[in-house]
């Protein structure tokens, strides 16, 4: 296959995609993240039980520490134009960056700031490595009760290659992950319960991307895919306290996540500064986003399935000013929505290039 043939084949992936985010959320996804289990449970337990498995199932959200996330961060740190025209390559950089964000998965409402630091140097023409790290501070609510605060670091490293209009990239990166949880219940003889635990996730997560580039004269069109493999393990939960104690087993999963996208932008050159506006459209597919789950409330055991979203929809927008070789900032938006699904996050970026 030669290369204008793959670049359309990267064009039409990426404008279907977007297409599919223009159809109700209901058709997006196979369906919100649901425990289907062998036991009827009393209430305050089934929510416990939920908002452990809605931990498994959550993919990009930053509040849930997710590999998938970290990668596309590494995998984007500096682009800059090349030469007069929109063709962007890359540059030699240091940047730190502030997220914060807000999601809600059914009930479930969670918070995040986010703080990275990293930096690439180019050992070759064309060739980037790079890495860096970063610390979340998280916290999340159930409607029904259940409450976590968490916090989170992690490390990672990248590679790219940049080709004229081809651009590729491999990371890796490594996450760990500490939940304090909170459930309130009633007694049998009135009053209230806190039942706690911690849960503690380790995460590490590999992601290729590839990208193709169509200069115009003042904007530009690249499409992109991302395809990474995301492995999780948790810790099992053990509830301390007054009241009927919930038990969740430990619990491994390894997650196949793809990504096109097709990204629109524009180049206005304000004296010695360039500011690049772009918005990007594109989807999240995971094919098989469900995990098993199995545990004892009191004295009982029981078995069961929680399910996530099979596709997300996702779309970002974003300002980027700078001067080259001296200095970046950034400002950036991002959705992602699927049926009963929504995660938005803004976040502020700058860089030192060298």
């Amino acid at each position: 296959m030669n290369k204008a043939n793959m670049a359309l084949g990267l064009i039409v992936a990426a404008l279907l995609t977007v297409g599919s985010i223009l159809r109700p959320a209901s058709a997006q996804s196979s369906g919100s993240t649901v425990i289907d289990t062998d036991f009827n449970f009393e209430s305050v337990a089934l929510a416990q039980i939920t908002a452990f498995g809605q931990a498994a199932t959550t993919v990009l959200s930053i509040a849930n520490q997710n590999p998938m996330n970290i990668l596309a961060t590494f995998g984007r740190s500096c682009p800059v134009f090349v030469g007069p025209g929109t063709l962007l390559g890359e540059t030699s950089c240091a940047w730190t960056k502030v997220t914060g964000e807000a999601a809600t998965q059914g009930s479930t409402t969670s918070q995040a700031v986010d703080w990275r630091g990293a930096g690439q140097f180019e050992f070759g023409p064309g060739w980037f490595v790079g890495g860096g790290v970063g610390t979340t501070a998280t916290s999340a609510q159930m409607s029904s009760g259940p409450s976590s605060v968490g916090r989170s670091f992690s490390a990672g490293t990248v590679l790219k290659r940049v080709d004229g209009p081809w651009f590729f990239s491999g990371s890796f990166v490594l996450s760990t992950r500490t939940d304090w949880n909170n459930w309130p219940v009633q007694l049998p003889g009135g009053g209230t319960a806190a039942m706690t635990g911690a849960v503690y996730t380790f995460g590490l997560g590999a992601m290729v991307r590839g990208a193709y580039q169509i200069p115009l004269d003042s904007v530009y069109l690249r499409p992109s895919l991302e395809t990474g493999l995301q492995l999780t393990s948790r810790s099992a939960l053990r509830e301390q306290g007054q009241g009927r104690a919930v038990t969740v087993d430990p619990i491994s999963k390894a997650l196949l996540v793809i990504t096109p996208m097709l990204e629109i932008g524009a180049r206005h050159d304000i004296g010695a500064l360039v500011l690049r506006p772009y918005l990007a459209g594109g989807a999240t597919f995971l094919p098989d986003n469900s995990t098993n789950i199995s545990g004892t409330v009191g004295a009982t055991r029981f078995s069961g399935t929680a399910y996530g979203q099979s596709v997300l929809a996702n779309v970002e927008a974003g300002l980027q000013l700078y001067q080259a070789k001296s200095w970046e900032t950034k400002l950036e938006y991002r959705l992602s929505a699927a049926d009963q699904y929504l995660d938005q996050l803004i976040s502020l970026r700058g860089a030192r290039y060298f």
